[in-house]
C-alpha cells in the first residue's frame, strides 16, 4: 500500500511539473497578434483576349517602383489566369492592380463573328500571426464574367476602356482590408 501511495504522489508530482512547466511555455500558433496579411488575386481571361489583344497588368505597393507585366498563355494558369500571392513584409499597406487591354495592331478584330471577353476576378486575403498561422481570413470574393460579342463590339469596348480594370486592396495595422474594384461600365 505504501509503495502504491508512493508511486500514486510521484506520477501526481510528475503531472503537476509538466502541466507547470507546459502553461509557461508561449505556443506561437496560438498567438493571436497580427504579423502580416496576404492576398491570393487572380484575374480572368479568355483565348480571344489573349490572341487578339495586348494585356498587360500594373501592379504595385506604392513603395516601389510598379511593376507591369504583360499577361500572355505562357504566363497564365491552365484557365487562363494570371495572378498570384502577394505576401507584404508590414502593415499597413496598400497594393493595387490595374489590368489594361488594348486591340493588337494586326489583330482585325472587327472582322471576328464572335468574341469572349472576361471582367471576372478572384481574390481572398487572411491575416497571420509570426509563425505563419492563420489568424483569421478577412475578404474572398469570386466573380465569374465571360461574355460574347462581335468582333465590332469588341473593339468598341476596348477602344473606350471599358475592359479595363483596377483593384485596390487597403490594409490597415490590423490587417482588416478594405477593397475597391473600378471598372468602367
Amino acid at each position: 500500500m505504501k509503495n502504491l501511495k508512493l508511486t500514486l504522489a510521484a506520477v501526481l508530482c510528475c503531472l503537476l511539473t509538466s502541466t507547470l512547466f507546459t502553461g509557461c511555455v508561449k505556443n506561437e500558433d496560438d498567438d493571436k497578434t497580427v504579423s502580416y496579411a496576404a492576398l491570393v488575386f487572380y484575374l480572368q481571361n479568355t483565348s480571344d483576349m489573349l490572341s487578339y489583344c495586348d494585356v498587360e497588368v500594373t501592379y504595385g505597393d506604392g513603395k516601389e517602383e510598379n511593376k507591369t507585366t504583360a499577361v500572355t498563355k505562357d504566363n497564365t494558369l491552365y484557365d487562363l489566369s494570371w495572378g498570384g500571392t502577394l505576401v507584404p513584409s508590414k502593415l499597413p499597406y496598400t497594393v493595387t492592380f490595374t489590368r489594361k487591354v488594348t486591340v493588337k495592331a494586326d489583330a482585325e478584330l472587327e472582322k471576328k463573328d464572335k468574341f469572349v471577353y472576361s471582367r471576372g476576378y478572384m481574390y481572398t486575403t487572411g491575416v497571420y500571426n509570426a509563425a505563419g498561422s492563420l489568424i483569421k481570413q478577412t475578404g474572398t470574393e469570386t466573380k465569374p464574367e465571360e461574355l460574347t460579342v462581335t468582333g465590332a463590339t469588341a473593339a468598341a469596348l476596348i477602344a473606350e476602356g471599358k475592359l479595363n480594370q483596377t483593384f485596390t486592396f487597403a490594409f490597415d495595422e490590423k490587417g482588416e482590408v478594405t477593397v475597391t474594384v473600378d471598372m468602367a461600365e
